[in-house]
């Protein structure tokens, strides 16, 4: 029996969720020791299935992203004028201290860790999860930096799961690929720049382990899945297609995780106003452009 698919890329962040949360290993972390998620698109929704319960979108619930006027940070995360001397800009510059990771231990939400705190405390068999923003075809996955920090928080995180031993999961997007190698990317674009459409971008390449949309398929539903077309109007702009083949109880358990996500919708995103921000890594903080409604 064969099926085909189409899942918007909101609809891909929930299905890649749905089979991060069954990962053996991801459920003995939630069970017994530690996982850890960056705010993100997509660990929203593995938050979601893991607890039942959504990250709060009235606070921090995503950080950097990319939005129709530029590169940009969320409104929660934004650094306004008046806030200059309440040393967000020193916590910019100093991974450590990042403050809005989610982290469970042993089922239960913990508060008040910055990143210094999953570096000591973090170990084997323990879990961070990471979204990213690139994907090359050898899946190689690359972060974009904005803070004034060289490596951001990923490069702390990949620093301690090497000596500590702990695993680093990326859901990503089958839209999130690109040509090439994210290596030649990121040293093409860490170069110093003149303009950049918001805010000034570095490129983190590294290995970790990737779960796509054509993953989750095969693992929820143990069958083959190809993916075979990109991209679409009204909504389904960076949608993907995938194509699916095995017995007719394989294919309607498929059809079954397919259709569970379908119309799946995330919270409003909340750019911040760009005349109010004072982002020091921004090209449009305090400018007014015309494309920017």
């Amino acid at each position: 029996m064969i099926a085909e698919f189409i899942f918007t890329v909101t609809e891909s962040k929930f299905l890649i969720a749905k089979a991060v949360t069954q990962l053996d290993r991801v459920q003995k972390a939630f069970r017994e020791g530690i996982i850890a998620m960056h705010p993100s698109t997509s660990t929203y929704y593995v938050m979601k299935e893991l607890t039942g319960q959504a990250p709060d979108h009235d606070k921090v619930w995503i950080t950097g992203m990319i939005v129709p006027k530029a590169l940009c940070v969320e409104a929660h995360t934004q650094l306004k004028k008046t806030d200059k001397d309440t040393g967000l800009n020193k916590a910019l510059a100093d991974a450590g201290t990042y403050p809005h990771t989610y982290v469970l231990r042993k089922g239960e939400r913990v508060s008040g860790w910055v990143l210094n705190d999953l570096t000591e405390k973090m170990g084997v068999g323990d879990i961070y999860l990471k979204g990213v923003n690139a994907m090359d075809a050898s899946g190689k996955v690359a972060v974009q930096i904005g803070s004034v920090n060289e490596n951001g928080t990923i490069g702390r995180m990949i620093a301690a799961a090497k000596k500590n031993h702990f695993e680093i999961i990326c859901p990503t997007g089958m839209e999130k690929l690109i040509p090439g190698s994210a290596e030649d990317a990121a040293r093409f674009v860490n170069r110093k720049r003149d303009y950049s459409m918001g805010v000034k971008s570095a490129l983190y390449a590294f290995d970790a382990t990737v779960l796509t949309e054509k993953d989750a398929l095969e693992m929820l539903a143990d069958i083959k899945a190809m993916p075979f077309s990109c991209g679409g109007l009204d909504g389904a702009e960076g949608a993907v297609c995938i194509a699916v083949e095995g017995s007719d109880e394989q294919v309607q358990k498929a059809i079954a995780v397919a259709e569970s996500v379908k119309g799946v919708k995330l919270p409003t995103i909340l750019s911040p106003d760009c005349m109010d921000c004072s982002m020091p890594t921004c090209y449009l903080c305090g400018t007014k452009k015309p494309w920017v409604v």
